[in-house]
């Protein structure tokens, strides 16, 4: 299982179309890549959990992966 870390958030109707379009594009790539069942992506975190989603991100190697694009 994955987690996909794409800020806090309450509703999706109060998105800013930005916001919006990022998430749809994300759902769309999940849909294409069927990968449900694989990632999970948390409406809400804390703070408190940035540092340790870093390092996670650093000691599995999935930060160049990140940001190949």
């Amino acid at each position: 299982m994955q987690t996909l870390i794409m800020g806090n958030r309450d509703g999706i109707d109060d998105f800013s179309s930005t916001n919006a379009s990022v998430l749809l594009s994300v759902l769309k790539l999940i849909d294409e890549h069927d990968l449900y069942g694989q990632v999970a992506y948390p409406k809400h975190h804390k703070q408190s959990d940035v540092p340790d989603i870093y390092c996670f991100a650093a000691k599995t190697k999935l930060w160049g992966k990140l940001f190949q694009r």
